[in-house]
């Protein structure tokens, strides 16, 4: 097994034997039914820890294991220096190209699915697809930057995007303002018009392949795995890639006529999502998605959203059409239309009607007595069509954890080594009782059953074929039984009486007031831009020279600052900006060889320099995590590491200011910042002692 696959969270957390094979099983099942649900990859972490499968400080120790030892982890010319994410096309890692003297910029690496020895179809059609992809030039795509292959894997580089996706933004601050959704639309149809225009459909458009970059513009991701329309590149295609929530119904059939219309839709099923914040359709088994997307009507999306004019209602009612010839002909066409609906006017998408656009395609996925599924015309029995795997099938159709992008082939997928060393250790799991069906479809199953050979039977008490010495046998055994308890009723005495309660003496209450999570009080976009991450109550700083991150809010007179924090690097320091008297400060923990901790600056004096520096004289490693509090009291500031006091200034004054470096913006007067480090935050609260805080926007 390649090295950088031991580096996944799942492999990392069975090799440090903090969780098994079957568990992680279980958390990639529920991971790959939720993105082909919704069309967006959960973090694996998180489905873990809500299955009780590990604790959030497991998690955050394991991404911190895996950072460490993503520094001697190399793909050809690069090196991988943190994983950002898991999807149906691959895995995406942040990385770096290696170089003479000095490093070049940070990318986004893909490593996409292992590749079958001797397969020299598959690699001629990849670097078919990965040149032109790198071809495409448009400010409204990602470009695709390198591409290669290591011994057992393809790989593809392109522009790192530090603003996350469509998907993101719409699950931190709820669905788009409508003129943000039309920019949206117009950005990715520019980028759909710019590939049709060279011959490239996308297949895949969704909210996680829409992502923003450091200015905030919308740009198109995973172009560099566009399938070339058929007679451009050659090679076969690949006609049912996509994702169930938003996957064409002429693509989800397999149509060898698939064209650019086929995008449309999904950019319409897209606007959905971005309008209303959920998918056109919800259901659990992707195969039902599917055939909501050929014979059901979505709601319109201004019923849900009321701030939604009709004209944009119709739309993405045009661009979700069921059948190809009732949308947009291409995307210039949509573009027109769009741009008709920003500047007032009566776009051509309202002379489609919803009862013209949603008219059932009367095809229906349904599942084979042998565990596949076909698509059939609904009134029929039997057909032969193109089969697909349903949701109950797919543990034995594929290895478990792969993210296939292709709803016809998973049958066809052989197992993988990782899959079979999973699957050795795994117990037969307990059979939970059972009630006994009711419905239709439940006395169907069971009649099924029956024909097969199987026989259902529930316990249950009879007199059939019993002996009447069975019967006497019986009464007898009854009637010692209540001879026994009527014994035992007569002989059983009062229990003693309870001794008299202990009255504790009362103690003074503690000036404790409220107690405020301040990890909750993070500004969301100020994170995005900056690369903080906040995952499962975990904090994690980037890695880089330094990094400040503001608190909103204002804290009372006198409380206590906590802050429970590993560093992810053995090196660099921790900064709480905090405020005293209206004057703000920081304490410090650094140190390389011991641990060093104080105020900053005191009387003008740095860490190192002045009175209030402590030094513990044993290496803060990334193993250790440190819980510090900061007491600030109108007599003074001290710092506590448990109840131990290791520096306090008494009277502070003027003593205290802050480095210019770590100013903090308008109206903020709390912060945590890094120096040359990456830590990983666990708790971030405040105690107020003296009056209650406030928001920071709530400030006069």
């Amino acid at each position: 097994m390649p090295q950088f696959a031991h580096l996944l969270l799942g492999q990392i957390l069975m090799d440090r034997h903090e969780l098994s094979a079957d568990g992680i099983d279980a958390g990639l099942r529920q991971q790959d039914q939720e993105e082909r649900e919704r069309g967006e990859t959960r973090f694996l972490g998180e489905i873990l820890v809500e299955r009780r499968l590990v604790t959030r400080e497991q998690i955050a120790e394991a991404l911190g294991f895996q950072r460490e030892q993503f520094a001697q982890s190399l793909v050809g010319p690069y090196r991988l220096e943190s994983l950002l994410g898991r999807g149906g096309a691959g895995t995406v890692y942040r990385a770096v190209q290696l170089g003479g003297k000095k490093d070049g910029p940070v990318v986004a690496l893909k490593l996409l699915p292992q590749k079958r020895p001797g397969d020299v179809d598959a690699l001629a059609r990849f670097q078919r697809e990965a040149q032109a992809g790198v071809a495409l030039d448009h400010p409204h795509i990602v470009r695709t930057l390198d591409f290669g292959t290591t011994r057992d894997c393809y790989y593809l580089v392109c522009e790192l995007m530090p603003n996350g996706t469509l998907g993101d933004r719409v699950r931190i601050n709820g669905p788009l303002a409508e003129a943000d959704a039309l920019v949206l639309a117009v950005a990715v149809l520019q980028a759909l018009d710019h590939a049709s225009a060279r011959g490239l459909l996308h297949r895949d458009i969704k909210p996680a392949n829409i992502l923003y970059d450091a200015r905030g513009t919308p740009r198109l991701a995973d172009m560099g795995l566009a399938q070339a329309i058929k007679g451009n590149l050659g090679g076969p295609r690949d006609r049912t890639a996509g994702t169930p929530a938003f996957i064409a119904p002429e693509q989800a059939m397999g149509h060898e006529q698939s064209d650019v219309r086929a995008d449309l839709y999904s950019l319409g099923a897209t606007l959905f999502f971005a309008l209303t914040g959920s998918p056109p359709f919800v259901e659990k088994n992707p195969l039902e998605v599917i055939n909501q997307h050929l014979n059901h009507a979505p709601p319109e999306v201004p019923t849900i959203n009321r701030s939604v004019s009709a004209a944009t209602g119709a739309l993405v009612r045009k661009l979700m059409a069921k059948r190809a010839e009732d949308r947009y002909a291409n995307a210039a066409e949509a573009i027109t239309d769009v741009r008709r609906i920003q500047a007032g006017e009566r776009p051509l998408a309202l002379a489609l009607t919803p009862e013209q656009a949603y008219a059932p395609l009367k095809v229906q996925v349904q599942t084979r007595d042998s565990g596949t599924a076909e698509l059939m015309p609904s009134s029929a029995k039997s057909s032969q069509a193109t089969t697909l795997t349903p949701r109950s099938n797919r543990a034995q159709a594929r290895p478990p954890g792969t993210r296939s992008q292709d709803l016809g082939k998973y049958a066809k997928e052989p197992t993988s080594d990782r899959s079979k060393k999973r699957a050795a250790p795994a117990k037969e799991p307990a059979k939970e009782p059972t009630k006994e069906p009711t419905s239709d479809s439940h006395k169907r199953r069971r009649a099924d059953n029956g024909k097969a050979g199987h026989r259902t039977t529930r316990p249950r008490l009879t007199t059939r074929g019993t002996t009447p010495w069975g019967l006497f046998i019986a009464a007898g055994v009854i009637v010692i039984g209540v001879g026994v308890l009527t014994v035992m009723l007569l002989t059983k005495k009062d229990p003693p009486p309870p001794p008299p309660p202990v009255v504790e003496e009362p103690t003074a209450p503690k000036p404790v007031g409220a107690v405020i999570d301040l990890l909750a009080k993070l500004d969301a976009k100020f994170m995005q831009q900056h690369e903080w991450l906040l995952r499962e109550d975990v904090l994690m700083s980037p890695r880089g020279a330094q990094h400040l991150l503001p608190i909103a809010w204002l804290p009372p007179a006198e409380y206590d600052l906590t802050c429970s924090f590993k560093r992810i690097y053995p090196s660099g320091s921790l900064s709480l900006v905090f405020d005293i008297g209206g004057r703000q400060c920081a304490l410090v923990v650094s140190g390389d060889a011991d641990t060093r901790i104080g105020f900053e600056l005191v009387e003008g004096k740095p860490l190192n320099e002045n009175r209030s520096l402590h030094v513990i004289p044993e290496p803060l490693g990334t193993d250790k995590r440190l819980t510090i509090t900061v007491q600030v009291r109108r007599s003074g500031v001290s710092a506590r590491i448990g109840e131990n006091e290791i520096c306090s200034l008494p009277g502070v004054g003027s003593t205290l200011s802050l480095d210019e470096s770590w100013k903090l913006p308008q109206g903020h007067v709390m912060g945590i910042g890094t120096r040359t480090t990456q830590v990983a935050v666990f708790r971030l609260k405040l105690t107020e002692l003296s009056g209650a805080g406030a928001p920071v926007a709530a400030a006069k």
